[in-house]
């Protein structure tokens, strides 16, 4: 196994303890906000949950399965349709190209029917990061992706 394949277990063995712990001091606290808050929130996370690699299964639970879903990959144009939108992440997840993503500075919007989510996504201790937009649409009761769109940023850039 190589080491950035080892770097990125570790990462996400070590973000799961963390995020376990945080879990576990808000329900002792008592802050868990209500079961609508708390969903809407794992919109942000929906994402990254599915991106380990390979774990295209995961990626085709959380996006829709219509021609109007899109995808913009950094560098490359708007993909349209659920299953090329499907084949390109396979491909990522194929060519090792897709380090393990830890998102911070998540902020939700709801309206409605529709949600969105934007964040900083970044691999390890790398000197660049992601910004990212993600469309949600509640379709029968769930939450399905019906965008993502990701472009570079330097680390040291201030978010607006």
């Amino acid at each position: 196994m190589g080491n950035g394949r080892r770097l990125s277990e570790e990462l996400g063995t070590r973000r799961r303890r963390e995020n376990d712990r945080k879990r576990e001091t808000r329900r002792r606290r008592g802050t868990d906000g209500p079961r609508e808050t708390r969903r809407r929130r794992g919109l942000g996370t929906s994402l990254s949950r599915a991106r380990p690699p390979p774990q295209v299964q995961k990626m085709k639970a959380v996006w829709t399965d219509s021609d109007d879903a899109t995808c913009i990959h950094p560098g490359h144009p708007l993909i349209s349709g659920s299953s090329r939108v499907l084949n390109s992440w396979r491909a990522l997840f194929m060519s090792g190209g897709m380090p393990q993503l830890r998102a911070t500075r998540q902020k939700v919007v709801l309206r409605g029917e529709v949600a969105w989510v934007t964040c900083n996504e970044q691999a390890g201790d790398e000197p660049s990061a992601l910004e990212a937009l993600n469309v949600f649409e509640r379709r029968d009761g769930r939450w399905l992706m019906i965008h993502h769109g990701a472009g570079p940023v330097f680390v040291g850039s201030k978010p607006e």
